[in-house]
Order: structure tokens, then C-alpha cells, then sequence
């Protein structure tokens, strides 16, 4: 929450009065019209893959139309919704959401005015002052002058109103810690959010050096083994190491002994002497 700052609340007579004022005045068939004759007719585009969002425009929609209002709801999918949006914004209203961490401000760069035709803004935010403290904000060398900037920055978007914020939605992210180690869970938003990749760089399965070595000899063990304590009394650890490879620790019934070796050289220069004494025993004089 930005320091001493107050969200808008919900007051549609309010809203009314502040209408009224403006010299909005209602039509015969309820709908306000402008000073200038226009009607204050809209559509409200929204994402039809979301039912939440769908519902939540007819919400808005009716709650428009009790102070003068009228919002015709169009459901539509992303990618019609995205040629409607850019590069012309062509759209009066349109509601979707933004996946994002609270950990850095990242969200503040999709109002920048160089984001209008290319980029992630679909309001058409064009602020010069807005776009210079940014450009300052990321090239700060201190906490405390980011935090400022970054305050100063969602000030304006809190006057100009390019959004209008409806909710937060807190998501829950499940993983195990004991099957894989790497993960980077040390930011505001989990191990999973888009600030954190790294944990998609250092994610490893996790394992003990005894387990991990059995887990690479035997290429057909199953998960449940790949998965398992490293302690010698478990079935299934002991029951692939019978059936893999032979480690290094291996003992003489799997390796073979210093002197065994030895003895089998010994062996085969006797049998090359004995042969070798055959042979002169048996050359014709001369």
C-alpha cells in the first residue's frame, strides 16, 4: 500500500452528484448525455475464457446503469480482443487481469507512452513526467530512492486513473520441498512468480549422494525409487541395489582383490617359461 494514500470508495450517489455537476444530464430513455449531445453509451470488452471477469463486467454494467450509464458487454478472446486494443485503441473499456510479484514494481512499465503501440499498455497512457521518473527509478543505486520513485509513480496513476483497480486476487502455489531442492522462495510472490526464474535454473531433484548414485546405475528404476530415503532399510533401496551396477565401495565378491591379480601374472610367465623350455628341448642339433 503506497504511504497516506486512500483508495476511491464505492458510492454511486456520489457518482450521481458528481455527474450531475459536470452537467451530464440524464436522457428520456436513462441514459446520461454530455454537454456536447453525446450519449454516454460504451462497451465493456472482456476475456470470455474467464467466467469470473465475464461476471464481473455484468456487474459493472449494471451498476453503470443506475447512474446514467449504459455498458454493452462484449465477450470476446484474447487475440480479438488484442486487435481491437492495438495498435489504434479503438475499445471504450476493457477488463482482464495482470499476473505479476509485488516484490519489484515491474508493473509500473506498462504505462510508459513507448508501450502504447508495441508493448503491454492497453489504456493509451501517454505521460511525459511519468516515463522520466520511471527512467530515473530504474537506474536508482539505493533501496530508499526506488521506493520513493516507485511511491511518487503509482501517485500518478492514482490521479489519472488509466486503471481503475477492482481486486487483488491472492494465488497458492504447491510444491515440494522434499522431492526437489533449487527453489528461489526468498521474494514476495513464491518460488513460481515472474521475478523469480531462477528457480527454474536451480530446481533439482533432491537426493543424498548414496541415493543419487543408485538412481543413475539403475536407468529403470521407478519414481518411488528415485524419490527415496537414502536410509539402507527401505525395501525399495534395497532391492534396486541388487540389481545395479557394482559401486566403487563394492567388496571382494564384486571387485577384483590386489593380490588376485599378482597371482594370475605370476601364472602366466610360468606357462611362457614352460612352453619356452618345451621348445628348446625339442630343436634338432646340428
Amino acid at each position: 500500500m503506497i504511504p497516506n494514500l486512500t483508495p476511491y470508495q464505492f458510492n454511486l450517489t456520489l457518482a450521481n452528484q458528481i455527474l450531475n455537476d459536470a452537467g451530464y444530464k440524464m436522457g428520456p430513455n436513462g441514459v446520461r448525455v454530455s454537454p456536447s449531445g453525446i450519449p454516454l453509451s460504451y462497451t465493456l470488452y472482456v476475456i470470455n475464457e474467464a467466467p469470473e471477469e465475464v461476471e464481473a463486467a455484468n456487474i459493472i454494467a449494471g451498476w453503470w446503469s443506475q447512474i446514467g450509464v449504459k455498458a454493452t458487454v462484449d465477450a470476446v478472446d484474447a487475440g480479438t480482443l488484442a486487435s481491437i486494443i492495438w495498435p489504434n485503441f479503438t475499445q471504450d473499456f476493457d477488463l482482464w487481469d495482470w499476473f505479476t510479484s509485488p516484490a519489484l514494481p515491474t508493473l509500473l512499465d506498462v504505462f510508459l507512452a513507448n508501450q502504447t503501440e508495441t508493448g503491454t499498455s492497453d489504456s493509451g497512457y501517454n505521460n511525459s513526467a511519468y516515463d522520466a521518473l520511471y527512467g530515473q527509478m530504474i537506474t536508482a543505486t539505493n533501496y530508499t530512492t526506488v521506493y520513493k520513485d516507485a511511491y511518487e509513480l503509482q501517485q500518478m496513476l492514482y490521479q489519472d486513473l488509466p486503471y481503475i483497480m477492482l481486486y487483488y486476487v491472492k494465488s497458492i502455489e504447491a510444491y515440494n520441498s522434499q522431492a526437489f531442492t533449487g527453489y528461489f522462495d526468498n521474494m514476495t510472490g513464491g518460488p513460481f512468480s515472474d521475478v523469480n526464474w531462477y528457480t527454474f535454473i536451480d530446481l533439482q531433484p533432491a537426493s543424498s549422494p548414496q541415493s543419487s548414485s543408485t538412481t543413475v546405475q539403475q536407468s529403470s528404476s521407478t519414481s518411488s525409487v528415485s524419490t527415496q530415503s537414502s536410509s539402507s532399510s527401505s525395501p525399495q533401496a534395497s532391492s534396486s541395489s541388487t540389481s545395479s551396477a557394482p559401486s566403487p565401495s563394492t567388496t571382494s565378491s564384486g571387485a577384483i582383490s590386489t593380490p588376485l591379480i599378482a597371482g594370475v601374472v605370476v601364472l602366466v610367465v610360468i606357462v611362457v617359461l614352460v612352453v619356452v623350455a618345451l621348445s628348446l628341448r625339442r630343436r634338432p642339433t646340428t
